[in-house]
């Protein structure tokens, strides 16, 4: 029977204790220093974008495409096949602009005509795309009324979502702007097709801002309760090696994933809580051998 390590085999590795930690050391600082220069590649989730689901008659290639929505101007595009038959994908882009400035001026005149501006208490389009606006009235207002109004007033809107706290009024219009321009430009580029817009979601920024929050806080949370469960199940000198072993862990992955420019969405985090669960468990199956020997 083959056998990679013989029975009884043993390795020193507390005896090289001054070179694992050091080399653990070197590791966590330079992810430490990737991280705070470089900077994570946050993805729409976090930063805020457009996700667009869409519907075509005739089998199409993720390669074509990806070459048209980045020759319209979106290079870091995330395109994902929903199914077998490469008819629906759904299009994750970040924020831009496609809408001109008079138009802007425009939609904004519209809607303070219509509710006053006293009523209005903050009225911007996010970030770099005018394809969204964020509306915060002084009151609550009905949704469907507003999506409503805006449509008969020949504003291409697609839909209309309250976010924010919920003692907050904020609502965030989403308009056809970059839905509509990929939509053109894919039965343009590829003849004979057609394209149905199936759905179209947005994050804002100020959602993406409160994810990003939430997430950070959700680890933190998550290492202490594991550094107070450590303490109470073996022993409270254990529980800062635990701690420890989480943080080494989970900056160096970091570190690797700001360095390799990967893209961090909520995926990423769910990724990363999972490996220190793991993290956790060699930890805990070392401190009971530990105890064994005590």
């Amino acid at each position: 029977m083959f056998e990679l390590i013989k029975p009884g085999t043993n390795f020193d590795f507390v005896g090289k204790n001054k070179f694992f930690v050091t080399l653990s050391g070197i590791l966590v600082l330079a992810s430490l220093i990737v991280i705070f220069t470089t900077g994570l590649n946050f993805g729409i989730d976090f930063s805020g974008g457009t996700e667009i689901h869409l519907k075509f008659d005739k089998p199409v290639s993720t390669e074509q495409i990806r070459g048209i929505v980045e020759k319209s101007g979106y290079t870091k595009a995330n395109i994902l096949t929903i199914g077998s038959e490469q008819k629906e994908y759904v299009i994750r882009v970040a924020e831009f602009a496609s809408l001109k400035e008079s138009d802007v001026q425009n939609i904004k005149n519209t809607i303070i005509n219509e509710y006053g501006k006293d009523r209005i208490k903050k009225l911007k389009f996010s970030g770099e795309s005018g394809d969204k606006i964020e509306v915060k009235f002084s009151e609550e207002i009905d949704i469907s009324k507003l999506k409503e109004f805006l449509i008969g007033k020949g504003i291409e809107c697609i839909d209309v979502k309250r976010e924010g706290k919920t003692t907050e009024f904020q609502y965030l219009i989403i308009l056809a702007g970059i839905s509509k321009k990929l939509q053109e430009s894919l039965e343009k580029e590829i003849s004979g097709i057609k394209v149905e817009i199936i759905g179209v979601d947005a994050v804002g920024p100020q959602v993406g801002k409160d994810l990003r929050t939430s997430g950070l806080l959700a680890a933190i949370y998550s290492l202490l309760a594991i550094t107070i469960y450590v303490a109470f199940r073996f022993d409270f000198r254990f529980a800062p090696g635990a701690f420890l072993s989480l943080l080494h862990d989970g900056l160096i992955t970091l570190g690797v994933l700001t360095l390799l420019r990967f893209e961090f969405d909520m995926t990423g985090l769910a990724a990363i809580m999972t490996l220190l669960g793991y993290s956790i468990n060699d930890t805990i199956v070392v401190y009971d051998r530990v105890r064994e020997n005590l």
